[in-house]
């Protein structure tokens, strides 16, 4: 439970700093932008390509010239690469908010223990 409370103290947006901030808000628009990249416009991000089509045809016969990857257009990369910045960026400010409160933790046992067992 104080572990918990350590989370949610150190997770507080006041609490944030302004990386702190500048990480979650850019991860989080990064997962918009990149998810209605993809839904709105996914026609100029991937060729159109089912199962029932061979991977060796040529693109315009609805194949992929034998490249798995060439179903994915300029456009795809680079919603592909918000995503994945989405995706760190997340992993970063979880991690991070985990050391903290991990450290606000063990700060906030410290100084409950009497004087004689720390000092």
């Amino acid at each position: 439970e104080d572990a918990r409370r350590c989370y949610q103290d150190v997770t507080r947006w006041e609490n944030l700093t302004w990386l702190d901030g500048f990480i979650l808000l850019s991860g989080v628009a990064a997962q918009l932008v990149s998810g209605l990249l993809f839904v709105l416009m996914g026609s100029l991000c991937f060729l159109p390509f089912s199962v029932d089509k061979d991977i060796n045809a040529a693109i315009e016969d609805g194949g992929l010239g034998g490249h798995p990857l060439n179903i994915v257009l300029p456009l795809g990369w680079a919603g592909c690469l918000i995503f994945f910045y989405g995706v760190a960026a997340h992993i970063v400010h979880s991690k991070m908010m985990g050391r903290r409160a991990q450290a606000e933790f063990s700060k906030r046992k410290y100084s409950q223990q009497p004087e004689t067992e720390h000092g």
